[in-house]
């Protein structure tokens, strides 16, 4: 009996701790990019995941964006700095954590309304433009449950 309630203390604590990262990760990410940025996100169909792994690997052309040549440097070490410094490191901790639990448990709990609660509590002005962008804003948000839940359980 005391074994079963140390497993189920065990088992609820790491339920809360992949909770918590789970949804540091969304807020965080999805936040960043601000009302503006994720109205074009969810217009051009681009997600936050791929979008980021994306980024990581390819170096933007600074040129085309109008950088000098001082500015591009600062700013490439700017992206590199929050890649490898907060980004990524937030991602495969996320991911180490998730890969304790089965599949369906994260497939379960990673939902676009779950998402869209998280979002609500912390970033209000978010959810407003998922909102107002409709059923395009609500089929973006199921996408991007689905590829948070796919990159969590290692198939993306």
């Amino acid at each position: 009996m005391a074994l079963e309630r140390a497993a189920r203390a065990l088992v609820n604590a790491g339920i809360k701790t992949l909770d918590g990262i789970i949804s540091g990760l969304i807020s965080g990410a999805i936040g960043a990019f601000g009302p503006d940025k994720l109205k074009v996100f969810i217009e051009k169909g681009w997600h936050m995941i791929p979008s980021i792994l994306y980024a990581a690997k390819q170096q933007p052309n600074y040129g085309e964006a109008g950088l000098s040549e001082e500015e591009a440097k600062r700013a490439e070490q700017m992206r590199r700095t929050l890649l490898s410094k907060i980004v990524l490191p937030a991602l495969g901790m996320a991911k180490t954590i998730a890969s304790r639990f089965p599949p369906e448990v994260i497939e379960s709990k990673v939902t676009a309304k779950w998402i869209y609660e998280k979002l609500k509590a912390k970033h209000p002005e978010i959810t407003k433009i998922i909102d107002e962008m409709g059923e395009k804003g609500w089929r973006w948000l199921e996408e991007e449950a689905r590829t948070i839940v796919a990159f969590l359980t290692g198939k993306l």
